[in-house]
């Protein structure tokens, strides 16, 4: 076969569709590589949905576990009739002349003030009508959740 004659047969096969898989093939690739390409992306957006949404999550557990700390050391608080020390020994905590101070780690159990991840500080003021500020804070002194709590002793104050 000469040179002319195999171009000829060449030419024939690309005018009969003889190629027709070739294309086909070409075509399917293309499609796959489409379908991968909008899999990929989508991946990558849930994986950030995913992130947020786990950060979000740690936030809130660390909101809620404020909250009931607070809210358990307002109980304490007027349970004590106004003591920081009292209120202090029943959260578990330690207490400064008016100021009582517990320290959680990161699961929320009461620990020691060099484990602690969280601390609660409830500083209390007032005669009859004794008033505690409750705030609770992070390692990085980021305030979570903070309440007023009030109790009357009508002796004067503590008992």
């Amino acid at each position: 076969m000469t040179e002319r004659t195999l171009l000829r047969a060449m030419r024939g096969a690309a005018q009969t569709g003889k190629d027709l898989p070739d294309r086909k093939s070409r075509l399917f690739l293309i499609e796959f590589i489409a379908a991968l390409a909008v899999f990929c992306v989508a991946a990558a957006v849930c994986t950030g949905l995913l992130a947020v949404s786990c950060k979000q999550s740690r936030s809130t557990a660390a909101l809620d576990g404020a909250a009931f700390a607070c809210a358990s050391c307002a109980d304490s608080f007027k349970a004590a009739g106004g003591d920081a020390a009292a209120c202090a020994a029943l959260c578990g905590g330690a207490a400064d002349g008016e100021t009582a101070r517990v320290w959680y780690d990161a699961d929320w159990t009461v620990c020691a003030e060099a484990d602690a991840v969280y601390t609660l500080t409830a500083q209390a003021e007032g005669g009859a009508l004794r008033k505690a500020a409750i705030c609770v804070t992070d390692a990085r002194e980021t305030v979570l959740f903070e309440l007023t709590a009030a109790v009357y002793a009508p002796q004067g104050g503590v008992r």
